[in-house]
């Protein structure tokens, strides 16, 4: 297998096929087929490095409902958007998948693969082709279908993304300020210092970067995790509801149970009296 060389670490969308045979796809946020691979008892080790070789794995993907634990794994493992399925796609739909816009692929686990990226791309495929007319020059288009995948709206994306420019060029100019600073030291420590405080502002840009990714990530789990807990809330709600029904019922059925069987018990001590009377009025009679 020859590994695709990376100029640049792009988002992609990987397709896999797991099996004893592993098929690997991947494409780029506009479709574009990266690579296709596949290869018999691939450790997922190996099968990880050669992702990673590929890009930045935005969203992961099979061709089967329910997902697959293996390609829910990979996910997690780049904390990577899981595409899942309601159903899982026909054979003739995978087909005319990767056959489109000329994909190529040598076996049916490189096509399932293949057509597992396609599907997922053409699921979001409107709102890219939408953030792509409405996201200003200069603004990173890669990061805003991003962040599109991510829950976000197109608009939100593109106002978070122009508000991270913005600050960056303030600390930018904060840097350009420090050196500036710097000039009026010693030569021998005009360059030391000059690059130890732009180093030190960028590391800053970077922390406050990887914090806000995390953010991101973490409140995208709190609204999955609340979403879930209120699907709960409202199944219990349901269940609660018709149980209280069935109590209704059944209250209302004892209480009928219960008049019946005075008005019975009524009806037999009556019987029981017009049996006595019976019985004296018959001695009466034999007595005459």
């Amino acid at each position: 297998m020859t590994r695709p060389h990376v100029a640049e670490r792009r988002y992609t969308i990987v397709g896999i096929d797991p099996g004893t045979t592993i098929g690997l796809a991947i494409i780029d946020l506009d479709g574009k087929a990266v690579e296709v691979f596949s290869a018999k008892n691939y450790p997922i080790s190996a099968a990880i490095a050669w992702i990673i070789s590929c890009g930045r794995p935005l969203i992961v993907a099979s061709d089967v409902h329910p997902t697959p634990a293996m390609v829910k794994k990979i996910g997690s493992i780049f904390a990577a958007h899981v595409h899942g399925l309601t159903k899982s796609l026909s054979t003739g739909a995978k087909i005319a998948l990767a056959k489109s816009d000329g994909y190529e692929y040598k076996n049916a686990h490189e096509r399932d693969a293949l057509a597992a990226c396609i599907n997922t791309f053409k699921h979001y495929e409107k709102k890219f082709v939408r953030a792509q007319k409405k996201t200003p020059a200069g603004i990173d288009l890669e990061e805003v279908k991003a962040l599109i995948v991510k829950g976000v709206s197109i608009s939100a994306a593109i106002n978070r993304l122009i508000s991270a420019k913005e600050e960056r060029k303030r600390i930018e100019t904060t840097v350009t300020k420090v050196e500036a600073a710097a000039s009026y030291s010693q030569e021998e420590k005009k360059g030391s210092e000059r690059s130890e405080s732009k180093d030190r502002l960028r590391e800053l840009l970077k922390i406050k970067d990887r914090k806000i990714e995390m953010l991101e990530e973490l409140m995208s789990e709190r609204n999955a995790s609340l979403k879930e807990k209120e699907r709960e809330v409202r199944s219990l709600n349901r269940k609660l509801s018709s149980i209280r029904s069935a109590i209704t019922r059944e209250t209302k059925r004892a209480e009928e149970i219960r008049k019946r069987e005075t008005v019975i018990e009524r009806l037999k001590e009556e019987v029981r009296a017009r049996a006595e009377e019976n019985r004296v009025l018959k001695k009466i009679i034999e007595g005459l």
